[in-house]
């Protein structure tokens, strides 16, 4: 005869740690947002760089024209001259950041800084609308605007380069960033603050429901 012995008593199972629901549902809010925000710095940064780039393309461009205005040639017996060069066209403060210069419309120079070195053939490419590039003058990167002048009160067709220094757009791109992402850091930990408030008064119910269960 067999008798059947019970099984010896087992060790309780060691019980499985709790999982805050408040702590999930806070991590999965806020940790996304923090992953994200570098993103949209960056991005902040890009679209300021992108848009001191086209204001400081057209105010270049700008003067660019208004310097052809002041350029006399009329006849290719007299000299070349500017009536009014960047001294007067500019405030005092702006003129140490730019340069000049003025070629025939096959690139051969005129007047004014020959360090200023446009690429070659460039002059042919520039229309009626102005033309851009990026150089180095004196190793300072510099953003240069072109136009052309083309009337009769020349002698013949003419290209304007009119250069600034290109550090000034990263400056105004940096200042736009700051204006934005400075005032974002202490907003922040407060909406950090107001969830987490929000979240445990909202989870209060069921953390009763979870202890009376």
């Amino acid at each position: 005869l067999t008798v059947a012995r019970p099984d010896p008593p087992r060790a309780p199972d060691q019980a499985a740690p709790r999982v805050s629901l408040f702590r999930e549902m806070f991590n999965w809010m806020i940790v996304p947002f923090l992953l994200v925000w570098p993103l949209s710095v960056a991005a902040t940064y890009l679209f300021g760089l992108s848009l001191a780039n086209q204001t400081f393309d057209q105010a270049l461009a700008m003067g660019a024209r208004a310097l052809s205005e002041q350029f006399e040639w009329p006849s290719a017996q007299v000299a070349p001259r500017v009536r009014n060069d960047l001294n007067i066209l500019l405030p005092d403060a702006e003129v140490e950041h730019h340069a000049w210069r003025i070629d025939r419309a096959d690139g051969q120079w005129l007047l004014g800084d020959k360090a200023l070195v446009p690429p070659p053939s460039f002059a042919a490419g520039v229309g009626s609308a102005p033309a851009y590039f990026s150089t180095d003058i004196r190793n300072t990167p510099m953003r240069v605007a072109a136009v052309r002048r083309t009337d009769p009160a020349l002698a013949e067709p003419v290209v304007v380069y009119l250069s600034e220094v290109a550090g000034r757009r990263s400056q105004l791109a940096r200042d736009i960033m700051m204006g934005i992402v400075v005032p974002q850091l202490i907003v922040i930990p407060l909406m950090v603050l107001f969830l987490w408030v929000g979240l445990k008064r909202g989870m209060a119910p069921i953390a009763r429901m979870s202890e009376a269960l």
